[in-house]
């Protein structure tokens, strides 16, 4: 969450520097025409860098939204559930242990549980 913070945060201050940017461009574009060239050019390859650093920012973000959201739909109790409870109680797996019982000891995303506690958790599902 602290890094999606920070990259919108970060995102959000480029989106105005190219907006800056792009009006800086369109100045620097006119004295182009009128004659002016060396100064006018360097502010273009400026704002053009500025733009391109915006866009790699803004997927960057959008990476660790996405990211966020799936860790979210993961820890909801019961994400994987429903579908099995859907079945009905009928429904069990090939060692005979109902499918429900079996997805109900379910670790936080993204931690492993120690050796001693997947032995345990194996040995209940068996």
């Amino acid at each position: 969450m602290k890094r999606l913070k920070l990259w919108a945060r970060a995102t959000e201050a480029l989106v105005m520097l190219a907006g800056l940017a792009v009006l800086s461009c369109v100045l620097s574009l006119e004295d182009v025409i009128n004659g002016d060239v060396y100064p006018e050019w360097t502010i273009i390859r400026v704002s053009f860098i500025v733009i391109v650093l915006c866009l790699i920012a803004t997927f960057v973000t959008l990476y660790h939204l996405f990211r966020h959201i799936e860790s979210d739909e993961g820890a909801r109790p019961g994400a994987g559930v429903s579908r099995l409870a859907a079945a009905g109680p009928a429904s069990e797996s090939a060692q005979g242990a109902p499918a429900a019982r079996r997805t109900s000891r379910r670790t936080l995303p993204g931690k492993r549980p120690s050796t001693k506690a997947a032995r345990a958790q194996r040995k209940r599902t068996k």
